[in-house]
């Protein structure tokens, strides 16, 4: 009788992820709602976007909330909904609703 090896393997959707926002660096208003498996790093700075990036385009990254990257998708496609309810519109840096 043959025995057959089980892999476990872990989905990108299981990976551990976390909702960001990108904020005006002055005025702290909401540029971008993102998820990102490539977030915080032990001292608290990303690893999502250079500082040249950062710099150029004057925001700041903000941690939001951590789960799966599964949930941190929900977490972003609800803010931008959120976000365009009141605005009117999507928040500048965000090109769609997900």
């Amino acid at each position: 009788m043959l025995r057959q090896r089980s892999k476990i393997r872990v989905s990108l959707d299981d990976k551990p992820a976390e909702g960001y926002s990108l904020r005006d660096s002055e005025t702290g208003e909401v540029q971008k709602y993102g998820e990102t498996t490539r977030g915080e790093r032990r001292f608290g700075t990303q690893k999502r976007y250079s500082k040249k990036y950062m710099k150029e385009n004057k925001v700041d990254y903000q941690k939001e909330a951590t789960g799966t990257k599964k949930e941190m998708h929900e977490w972003q496609h609800q803010k931008i909904r959120e976000y365009k309810k009141v605005n009117g519109r999507r928040p500048p840096k965000n090109k769609n609703d997900y």
